[in-house]
């Protein structure tokens, strides 16, 4: 038997929390919602659309930050649905080690259950 395909590098856990989308240069927010979110990437809804391959700004509020924890993402893919909204994947871009800290305590302060 053939060895399985890569599926997911960090298990998913299903989340329902409003977020902000903004493109890599700060401008053009939009609000989103987060449905499900992983150490590696997430799954968002919008209005609009949302380009494949484009670099995003995902800002979420946390309950231990000041400010919106700001994750660098890349549009891993991007589907319309059948009411007009967008479903995106996002791949994470980390570049701070405490960004991931805050992602993983967001995990953990959540009634998340895992996909």
């Amino acid at each position: 038997m053939a060895p399985r395909e890569h599926f997911r590098a960090a298990a998913r856990y299903a989340i329902d929390l409003p977020v902000m989308v903004r493109d890599e240069t700060g401008a053009a927010a939009r609000e989103a919602r987060l449905l499900d979110v992983s150490l590696s990437g997430a799954r968002l809804e919008l209005r609009g659309g949302l380009r494949e391959g484009s670099r995003i700004v995902l800002e979420v509020k946390t309950p231990n930050l000041w400010d919106p924890l700001a994750i660098e993402s890349l549009v891993a893919w991007s589907s319309e649905t059948a009411d007009a909204s967008t479903l995106a994947g996002l791949k994470f871009v980390h570049r701070s080690p405490s960004k991931l800290a805050a992602l993983f305590d967001l995990l953990a302060d959540q009634d998340v259950d895992s996909l």
